[in-house]
């Protein structure tokens, strides 16, 4: 299951941000001092947090950086492939439609049922319906 990681530097704010979040949907919110890339789901990390990995984010749209506005940290987001930044100084609401959106962009996991049928009269994928000649059938 694809979470929201909150990595923040200040564990008050990542509380808040939290609750914000359960406020305004059923997200599914874990606070980690570490990020898991692997993991999947939507990163959200301050400029702290940022400028202390190891190496850059394997799929960096799904990160949300809350940051100060200074070029040097925006220019070292943007060298790591990071789009989504949201300033310390911006509303709750902007860095809510931040992450949404970072959530949005995730990779859909097709649903497979569990069970499959396959109908003798089902078209193959190469077949053109012709939807006049299904009207002619039924007369």
């Amino acid at each position: 299951m694809q979470t929201i990681q909150l990595v923040l530097s200040d564990a008050s704010y990542a509380r808040k941000l939290k609750q914000l979040l359960a406020d305004n949907g059923n997200w599914p919110v874990s606070i980690k001092e570490l990020p898991s890339f692997g993991k999947g789901g939507v990163v959200v990390l301050d400029d702290k947090v940022l400028s202390a990995l190891a190496s850059p984010p394997d799929f960096p749209d799904r990160v949300v950086l809350i940051t100060r506005n200074e070029p040097a940290i925006l220019s070292h987001a943007w060298d790591l492939g990071i789009r989504s930044v949201v300033y310390d100084s911006d509303t709750s609401s902007t860095l809510l439609l931040a992450i949404m959106s970072a959530w949005l962009r995730l990779p859909k996991v097709p649903q497979v049922s569990q069970r499959r049928v396959n109908s003798p009269n089902a078209p193959t994928p190469f077949q053109v319906l012709d939807p006049q000649s299904r009207s002619n059938r039924r007369h």
